[in-house]
């Protein structure tokens, strides 16, 4: 047996196994970068280690780096979801990290192919920074098809010059300019090919300049309009999957009891908020509840949840908006069974419903299941809810006070650039988002939600309220910054949980000019699919240059 060659193969293999840690290291960086450490500075240079890995590996030895690398990242991101259930984040890393390893073999065999000419150093170097930058960008992009959450971007919410940008781009334009700061220090400190670094820094520091002046010119202007005054209620609830009798009659209790404290407290308001779920039962609009409680005894809650709505509208004169979960009739079929909704529901003065929004993106798993018939049926009765809500299809705002219109998202929805982009796009002067984070009382996963959803005030040019069961209650400007939270003199207010009113002040301008992301969408992608494009055409042309 030969001693040498067994040892160097070894090495190789020990080589190999650091060079994994490393990468698994730097995917935590992306972590860290998030809430709740918020180290944002981290988001620059967490792919520079796995950059310098893959630089000379073979794509299927490099997948397999980027894939310990989103493990770093998606292993830690995720943890939140342990108090859904402890299964889960040790479920979906694998599955979340085959994008940066489809992203690190592509990304490997590119750069090789473009970097190895040292004929026009600046020009293959200038391609593969702002190539790779757009290629991760697009791989991020169709990640978020499947499950969008804690991208690139959203490690730099608190960055407010920054993620002006989105205004234009969307929140994947934040996301290149990410990425584009890693591929500027690769490129520099280990190919050391400086002049490519420039471009790309330029723009990101001019990208900056550009921000800070449009924040402090809309900072000057958002003071123009009329003032609309609502309150916000935060009861700050258990989560209450089933709820018991008890547990429901403290809901209806608690929430009854708070809004009708606000509107003594608040008596010019007339207008209060609850959030999604407030009180865990659910709500009748389109059912007889006499006809209903003859044939279900055990509904008593529900007809006292819509008397204590009654009484707050009729008695206060006050309008509301409240997160409920909805069963109405089918219309098409009076004897099937009432189909449920996550909604919104506006009630006028006299306890009417104006008008119902019902969550159109349901979160997979939580409010449906997926491909149902085709799921063993001791899986589904694990994790099922007892129900599939249907999806709503209406976008349209709602109006809820003179000059106020509205466009609403539920919870989850709020991450979702499209949901309220369409919102804008039919005359919405405000977004409203009502959430309930009650599942995550211990975890991070409040204040990553309040971050996944702070571009999309940026996005659209719009304030949003956003009114949470137990944290996250505020006002995020149209420029991305948390405001009017409750405090209690907590160093971090927008973290704040607690039983407590709010009421907010937003103003409403006349006229509101759309942004371009609202005018045009994800026309960006577009972009980074043209500069791939480029990039790959450019490799393509020296090689066949190369060969002759």
């Amino acid at each position: 047996m030969k001693i040498q060659p067994l040892i160097q193969k070894l090495g190789k293999h020990r080589k190999f196994a650091l060079e994994l840690l490393i990468c698994f290291a730097a995917g935590t960086l992306y972590a860290a970068a998030l809430p709740p450490f918020n180290l944002e500075f981290l988001a620059y240079v967490t792919l520079v280690p796995l950059l310098r890995i893959i630089y000379r590996k073979k794509p299927l030895a490099a997948a397999f780096c980027g894939w310990i690398w989103g493990f770093g990242w998606s292993f830690f991101a995720y943890r939140f979801l342990r108090e859904i259930n402890p299964v889960i984040p040790y479920l979906l890393p694998p599955v979340l990290s085959l994008w940066p390893a489809v992203w690190a073999a592509a990304a490997s065999y590119m750069l090789q192919k473009t970097l190895t000419d040292e004929k026009n150093r600046f020009l293959t170097g200038t391609l593969a920074v702002f190539g790779c930058a757009a290629l991760f960008t697009l791989v991020e992009w169709t990640r978020s098809r499947l499950f969008v959450w804690n991208d690139l971007g959203v490690t730099q919410w608190r960055n407010i010059p920054l993620i002006q940008i989105a205004s234009v781009t969307g929140s994947y334009g934040v996301n290149y300019l990410v990425a584009l700061g890693n591929l500027a220090i690769f490129i520099c400190f280990f190919k050391k090919r400086r002049t490519a670094a420039i471009a790309p820094i330029l723009l990101i520091i001019s990208v900056m300049i550009w921000g800070n002046h449009r924040s402090e010119t809309i900072s000057k202007q958002i003071h123009k309009g009329s003032v609309w005054k609502p309150v916000l209620i935060q009861g700050d609830l258990s989560q209450r999957r089933h709820a018991t009798r008890m547990q429901a009659e403290e809901a209806l209790e608690i929430y009854g009891s708070l809004s009708m404290k606000a509107l003594q407290q608040y008596p010019e308001s007339r207008f209060i908020i609850w959030p999604e779920s407030a009180i865990p039962l659910s709500y009748y609009t389109e059912i007889d509840m006499r006809e209903f409680i003859m044939r279900n005894p055990n509904v008593l809650n529900n007809l006292r949840y819509q008397q204590l709505v009654r009484l707050l509208t009729v008695n206060f004169k006050c309008r509301m908006l409240i997160g409920a979960l909805d069963y109405a009739s089918v219309k098409s079929d009076p004897y099937a069974e009432p189909v449920a909704s996550n909604s919104a529901l506006f009630f006028d003065e006299n306890g009417k419903v104006l008008r119902k929004y019902s969550k159109i993106h349901r979160v997979p798993f939580g409010e449906y299941i997926p491909f149902r018939k085709f799921i063993p049926k001791f899986i589904t009765d694990y994790i099922d809810m007892g129900r599939d809500i249907v999806s709503g299809t209406d976008h349209e705002p709602l109006q809820l006070a003179p000059g106020v219109s509205a466009g609403v998202a539920i919870c989850y929805e709020g991450v979702f650039g499209y949901i309220t982009r369409e919102s804008a796009k039919r005359g919405a002067n405000l977004l409203i988002v009502l959430s309930n984070d009650a599942w995550y009382p211990r975890s991070s996963e409040p204040e990553q939600h309040l971050a996944n959803a702070v571009m999309r005030s940026v996005e659209t040019g719009l304030d949003m309220i956003r009114s949470g069961n137990n944290g996250g209650s505020g006002v995020v400007t149209r420029t991305g910054v948390f405001t009017q939270c409750y405090s209690e003199g907590s160093s971090r207010p927008e973290l704040w949980r607690g039983r407590t009113i709010r009421q907010v002040k937003v103003n409403i301008s006349p006229e509101v000019r759309r942004t371009v992301y609202v005018r045009y969408g994800e026309f960006f992608i577009l972009i980074l699919m043209l500069i791939v494009s480029a990039w790959t055409a450019t490799i393509y042309f020296l090689r066949k240059g190369l060969n002759k």
